[in-house]
């Protein structure tokens, strides 16, 4: 009974305590009000051990209290609280290969903030993935917490960067058709060498951007069917490097059978819309080809006042026949437009340089394929190692946001290279780049070179898209000093060019340019003839040139596919002493044959220049030919040739080379290949010829062996080569050699 009497007393008194509490007393707080506290305790409620405990957690949910504890008397309720601690600096110790400002962005925590572990956590695990997305793999942060006065903090991050890891080796396989040496030709990872830089260090944005470039590679190649089941990336412990394997499905090349269009609208004739199609029945399937023919037809229909059309596609395929037809529709339906457009980490590119890239602008109908067309023409800017697209569509409207996140790649580049010619036996060359001054995308370059016989720099200026219209402007400035034995003279040059480009259809540009220089002839040699000394001293040239180009191979650097075109004229006369016009005309075409194996190609140029008002051509606006231009034949090997030996040049020229590029039967990555060629060519023609030249507008031809090597230190080509047309007066070389780094 006396024990029943106790127990029961005890929660009498306890209950009416908790129940009865009417005062709230505050203890620890130093930054939060009372009021602010108290009012998560609502008037009239029980302070029962349910509702305090409900209160305890939505305090400990603003993050602003480190601890909290309550305890109570029997008229007051107490509450005993610990702030979190303030940052009041955050310092990053170690960080080398990552700029403090880049974690900055990516991290949760910041000065003047609210200090707790779970955001440290986190902001730790962003770090981390920051250095891996550069290669960064055995990467290791701790944090230090210095305890300052008045409950704040001093917070570091202490980074163990170690060494960045490589891609040791990337496989590719499924691919029977195109080989593996072009497709690694082609991506932006490379294997680790150690001539090679950052793109050999693994980065997962890299890879997946590898992984769009080869699926559009196979699907601008006819591969309709084409599909990248997989891409392992393994991280082998024992090597501290990446083996990266490509899984692929060619799945055979497709052609064209058929092409139709419909969903027109009443006032578009069709006939005028199959007309803007390039593609035909019976080529080779080509994604990029119909994105093309695409815009070529939105940009019709805008024309005709249909703003807000799209154009979708289907395909069918024929898996027998390996034919497919192109089912182009086009819709006029209710359209999602653009609200907002938003431009997310670009810290040093300007805005405007990145918005004049899109094909869409804010107010825009939404169209899947004008995005996916930005997003391609950003990345062509070069600056950026990450473009990605996030849509955000906006609750209860027709509109969306659009952000575009870049991550902004290095833009500079410095070029140190040695070299070795027949001509110029050894050379070398410096040159310092900027291609996104400033972050306007201007570009400015400063070049300078020296071998035994000359002594060039140069400095130029880009502005591309100027005044933000369609076209680039660019200036050089020059001076070029040239020892040419072959002529026993030496011709310094120093001036400047003015130049304008543009592109006038996706294969067609155009550059129009100015340049003025003053040229100095000079001999010290007592070989020289009396043609040539009428040349020596000074002249200035003032012209105008403007060169077309229509360029469809598939690739500018190494081709392998496809034809060039390529027309240039030259006016002088403006000004100056030299009166001449000039003309220049080129083609060459490349054809792939046995699978890719063989690579066969043609090249033929041809050219005149001619004076007026009675002004004869000098010497150093004559065309020469020979050494890399006629193989088989020296430097200005041949062509009229005083009584000396001395070139003199001629006023026409034609030469054309048929070159077979085959394989040797060694792995494919030493870049190693072999080459079977003939040339032929004639340069002739003189004013005011003289009995003593030497001049006659024969053929020359040769034919010639050659191994081309991309070696460690850059190319390498070595040639043998026998004339067999030529005269007697024509300078002879059998063997070339051409060796040229950059690192």
């Amino acid at each position: 009974m006396i024990r029943t009497i106790i127990i029961s007393f005890i929660f009498l008194l306890i209950s009416t305590n908790i129940v009865l509490a009417k005062n709230i007393e505050i203890k620890g707080n130093k930054r939060i009000e009372d009021e602010t506290i108290k009012s998560y305790f609502m008037e009239g409620n029980e302070y029962n051990p349910a509702y305090i405990n409900a209160v305890i957690k939505e305090l400990y949910k603003t993050e602003f209290f480190q601890e909290i504890s309550i305890s109570n008397t029997i008229d007051k309720l107490i509450i005993n609280i610990k702030e979190r601690p303030i940052i009041d600096e955050i310092i990053f110790k170690g960080n080398k290969a990552i700029k403090d400002d880049i974690i900055e962005n990516e991290i949760s925590l910041k000065v003047r903030g609210i200090y707790n572990k779970s955001s440290l956590i986190n902001d730790i695990n962003k770090i981390s993935a920051i250095y891996k997305r550069n290669g960064y793999i055995d990467i290791s942060i701790k944090p230090k917490i210095y305890q300052l006065n008045n409950n704040r903090i001093k917070l570091y991050f202490v980074i163990y960067e170690n060494k960045k890891s490589k891609i040791k080796k990337i496989i590719f396989s499924g691919n029977k058709q195109i080989n593996t040496k072009d497709l690694k030709s082609i991506i932006s990872s490379k294997e680790k060498k150690w001539y090679r830089g950052s793109a050999t260090y693994y980065d997962p944005d890299r890879v997946n951007l590898d992984k769009e470039i080869i699926r559009n590679h196979y699907l601008n190649q006819g591969y309709a069917n084409f599909e990248l089941l997989n891409s392992k990336i393994e991280y082998i412990e024992q090597i501290r490097a990446f083996i990266v394997n490509h899984k692929l499905s060619e799945g055979g090349i497709y052609y064209v059978n058929n092409i139709k269009i419909s969903d027109l609208f009443k006032n578009i004739e069709i006939k005028n819309v199959t007309n803007l199609i390039t593609i035909k029945n019976g080529d080779r399937f080509s994604l990029e080809a119909i994105e093309k023919n695409i815009d070529k037809i939105i940009k019709y229909l805008n024309n005709k006042g249909y703003a807000f059309v799209d154009i979708d596609y289907d395909i069918i395929k024929n898996i027998e026949n390996k034919t497919l037809d192109i089912h182009f529709k086009i819709n006029n339906s209710d359209r999602i437009y653009i609200r907002k457009i938003n431009i997310i980490g670009n810290n040093r590119t300007e805005d405007n340089v990145i918005r004049r890239e899109l094909k869409i602008i804010e107010g825009d109908s939404y169209s899947n394929y004008k995005i996916m067309r930005s997003r391609q023409k950003i990345i062509n800017l070069g600056f950026f190692k990450k473009v990605e697209i996030k849509k955000h569509p906006i609750a209860n409207s027709n509109q969306i946001d659009i952000d575009i996140i870049l991550a902004e790649d290095s833009t500079g580049e410095l070029n140190i290279g040695i070299g070795y010619s027949t001509t110029e036996k050894m050379l070398g060359n410096i040159s310092v780049k900027e291609k996104n001054l400033m972050g306007k995308a201007h570009n400015i370059a400063l070049s300078y070179q020296k071998s035994s016989l000359s002594d060039d720099i140069e400095v130029s200026y880009l502005i591309p898209n100027i005044s933000n219209r369609d076209f680039a402007y660019g200036i050089d400035v020059f001076n070029i000093d040239t020892e040419y034995e072959e002529s026993s003279t030496n011709i310094e040059s120093s001036g400047f060019n003015h130049k304008i480009y543009y592109e006038i259809s996706d294969f067609l540009h155009q550059s129009i340019s100015y340049s003025y220089k003053i040229d100095d002839i000079d001999s010290e040699s007592n070989t020289s003839s009396l043609y040539i000394e009428e040349q020596l001293g000074k002249t200035t040239y003032s012209a105008i040139k403007q060169t077309l180009t229509y360029d469809k191979r598939d690739n500018k650097i190494n081709p392998t596919n496809g034809y060039s075109i390529k027309l240039s004229s030259d006016l002088a006369g403006i000004g100056g002493d030299i009166k001449i016009y000039k003309i220049d005309l080129g083609f060459i075409n490349y054809y792939p044959m046995i699978k890719n194996k063989l690579i066969f190609r043609f090249l033929v140029k041809s050219g005149m220049v001619q004076g007026y008002n009675s002004k004869d051509v000098r010497i150093n606006h004559r065309f020469f030919v020979g050494g890399s231009t006629l193989k088989g034949f020296d430097s200005s090997g041949i062509g009229p040739r005083d009584q000396n030996g001395n070139a003199l040049g001629g006023k026409y020229y034609a030469r054309s080379t048929l070159e077979l590029a085959f394989p040797l039967g060694l792995p494919e990555e030493l870049g190693f290949k072999g080459l079977l060629y003939t040339e032929s060519g004639m340069l002739t023609g003189l004013d005011n010829k003289a009995i003593d030249i030497n001049d006659d507008s024969s053929i020359r031809s040769s034919v010639g062996i050659g191994l081309s090597w991309d070696s460690p230190l850059g190319p390498i080509r070595f040639d043998y080569a026998k004339a067999i047309k030529k005269k007697s007066y024509d300078k002879i070389e059998k063997f070339r050699i051409n060796f040229g780094s950059r690192f």
